[in-house]
């Protein structure tokens, strides 16, 4: 392993890889290919990053254009594993997929929520929202209110 690398993946039934690609400063991005055989990946952080700083993952599909945050590293929590979120949903010839890591302040961090989270959140508002107009529409329909029941 070079002194250079910051991060590591490991795909179930490949090799650690380090060949992340330096985009800018503080933005790398790994190719994998074959995605529809990966379910799961890791992401280590092999270099310690300042106290006030984390490293934001993502992926993206082809054309490579929309970002879809994952989940944070930090010093305090340097590595994680991430169901591949892309499962299931792309075709098996597709070519591939990219992890996208970007260093950031962990002010910036503390404000992100994965993707799947903030779905399930506005799932469970919906539902509840659901829930209270049919108990208020079953009251009505019978002409009185819950607290008479």
């Amino acid at each position: 392993m070079q002194s250079g690398h910051i991060f590591a993946c490991v795909i179930s039934g490949r090799p650690l890889t380090t060949a992340f690609k330096q985009k800018s400063n503080n933005r790398f991005v790994l190719d994998v290919p074959r995605p529809s055989t990966v379910s799961e990946f890791s992401i280590s952080m092999l270099k310690p990053l300042p106290k006030s700083c984390g490293a934001t993952i993502y992926f993206c599909l082809p054309p490579y254009k929309d970002w879809q945050y994952l989940g944070a590293i930090t010093v305090d929590h340097p590595s994680q594993i991430y169901n591949a979120p892309w499962r299931g949903t792309i075709p098996d010839s597709t070519e591939g997929v990219q992890i996208g890591i970007s260093i950031e302040k962990a002010e910036f961090i503390k404000n992100l929520q994965p993707r799947s989270q903030l779905e399930e959140k506005k799932k469970l508002i919906s539902s509840v929202q659901g829930i209270a107009k049919d108990l208020y529409n079953v009251s009505h329909v019978h002409g009185h209110s819950l607290l008479q029941l």
